[in-house]
């Protein structure tokens, strides 16, 4: 028989709370164990319980996530952590991260892939909500390392490029304006320091992009 995975979760808005709880209500893998309104009630539950995983928001009143996880991550080194907000921006990814977070993940999300972000923690990966919005790369220029930072959507653009399609073309297949590509594809070539598609090519194969 498998175990049950303990879970705690907490927000400072109870229609949040409440939504969870309907998502595990059927999940005989999981139990919801106790819920918190903020990051102090959340650090003190998890302190006396003991769960197996916490599913915290970050915008809390009296202690916020993100101090919640740094005290929690201290206090029980192998507990899993998983962030469920509203927030899409790098930055506070990488703090979350800093803090000892096992897993972001987006309030717009669904059943599955929530589900999903607990069994990959669980199993001691890291889960990352695929709406983070920024992520990071490196390549060398004249044998010089240089960190770039493109959204996912200029990743997008760039692939989009390499197969030939024009600014309108683009702009059809994801829903945006061909003079939204434009400022894309500008944005890229003065990024990546290159002066035309073919460069852009050349960085997408050079770097994983591409295979």
């Amino acid at each position: 028989m498998t175990a049950t995975t303990k879970i705690i979760i907490a927000d400072d808005h109870k229609l949040i709370l409440d939504g969870l709880k309907a998502l595990f209500k059927d999940a005989e893998q999981f139990q919801i164990i106790a819920e918190a309104e903020n990051g102090q009630k959340l650090v003190e539950l998890t302190k006396k319980m003991l769960p197996d995983v916490i599913i915290t928001d970050i915008d809390m009143p009296i202690l916020n996530g993100i101090e919640a996880v740094k005290i929690l991550r201290n206090f029980i080194p192998g507990l899993k952590i998983l962030v469920l907000t509203m927030h899409k921006d790098k930055n506070m990814f990488l703090k979350l991260r800093e803090a000892g977070a096992n897993g972001y993940i987006h309030k717009n999300c669904d059943k599955e892939e929530l589900f999903f972000a607990i069994n990959q923690i669980l199993k001691g990966k890291e889960f990352v909500s695929n709406k983070i919005q920024v992520v990071e790369t490196s390549f060398k220029v004249q044998d010089i390392v240089v960190e770039v930072e493109l959204t996912k959507r200029e990743i997008e653009i760039l692939i989009l490029i390499t197969e030939g399609l024009t600014n309108i073309e683009i702009g059809k297949k994801i829903f945006i304006s061909d003079r939204t590509v434009d400022t894309h594809r500008t944005n890229l070539m003065k990024k990546l320091n290159v002066k035309n598609v073919a460069g852009l090519i050349r960085f997408a194969y050079t770097n994983g992009i591409l295979s």
